[in-house]
C-alpha cells in the first residue's frame, strides 16, 4: 500500500512539474504580433507597401506634416524638415500644436538618409524629387514621394496620408469642409463683373514665384 501511495504521489508531482514547464514555455515564447499592411501609389507611380496603420512617420514635406496634424495623426511623427523650425511664422503655429516641436525635440532630418534611417520609421513622406529617396529605398525603408500642383492633388495627398494612418473618416470631414469653402468662393466670384477681377502675383517666399501648374496659381484663380 505504501508503494502504491508513493507511486501515486510521484505521478502527481511529475504532472505538476510538466504543467509548470508548459506554462513557462508559453511565457518565454509568446506568438509574435503580425502587423497588417496597406499599399498606396505615390506621385512617382510607385506602389508603396507600409505597415497598417503606421506608427512611426518621418515627414519632411511640410504640407504633409500639416495634413498629419489635421488628421489627428501628429503623434505618429518622429522626424520633420528643418524649414519648419527655421521659418518663424510656421514654427510659431506648429509650436502651439505640438509641444515636441516647441521644444525642438523632434529631429529635423531632411537631407540626411542616415539620420532618417536611425529613427526606424515605418514610412518616410517627402518630395517626389528628393535626393534621399534612393538611399532610403536601398535600406528597405518605404518611401512615399509626393508632388502637388493643384487642388485635386492636395486632396489626393491628404487622402493617402489618411489611408496609411487609418484616419479616412477624418479625411472625409476635412474634404467636405474645404469643398464647401471653395463653392462659397466660386459663388462670390460669380458676382464680380467681367473685367473687374484683380491681377495678382503669388510668392512662396523671397524670389519664389508660383505660376503655371501649381497650387499657388489655383489659389489665385
Amino acid at each position: 500500500m505504501k508503494k502504491i501511495k508513493a507511486l501515486s504521489l510521484m505521478i502527481i508531482v511529475c504532472v505538476f512539474a510538466l504543467s509548470l514547464v508548459a506554462c513557462q514555455e508559453a511565457v518565454v515564447a509568446p506568438e509574435q504580433e503580425v502587423r497588417e499592411t496597406i499599399t498606396v501609389v505615390d506621385s512617382r507611380g510607385v506602389s508603396v507597401t507600409v505597415p497598417f496603420p503606421v506608427e512611426r512617420i518621418v515627414c519632411t514635406l511640410n504640407s504633409g506634416l500639416n495634413d498629419l496634424y489635421m488628421l489627428g495623426a501628429g503623434h505618429m511623427v518622429v522626424g520633420i524638415d528643418q524649414w519648419t523650425y527655421d521659418t518663424a511664422a510656421v514654427f510659431e503655429i506648429m509650436a502651439q500644436i505640438d509641444d515636441r516641436i516647441r521644444d525642438r525635440s523632434i529631429p529635423a532630418v531632411d537631407g540626411s538618409p542616415e539620420n532618417i534611417i536611425a529613427l526606424n520609421p515605418d514610412v518616410v513622406v517627402l518630395w517626389a524629387e528628393s535626393p534621399e529617396i534612393d538611399a532610403l529605398e536601398a535600406q528597405g525603408i518605404p518611401v512615399i514621394g509626393m508632388q502637388i500642383n493643384d487642388f485635386d492633388q492636395v486632396f489626393w495627398k491628404l487622402e493617402v496620408l489618411a489611408k496609411i494612418t487609418d484616419t479616412t473618416e477624418r479625411f472625409e470631414e476635412i474634404k467636405a469642409y474645404c469643398e464647401k469653402l471653395l463653392q462659397d468662393i466660386d459663388a462670390t466670384l460669380d458676382q464680380i463683373p467681367d473685367g473687374s477681377h484683380r491681377t495678382s502675383i503669388f510668392m512662396w517666399g523671397e524670389g519664389q514665384f508660383a505660376g503655371g501648374d501649381s497650387t499657388g496659381s489655383d489659389i489665385l484663380k
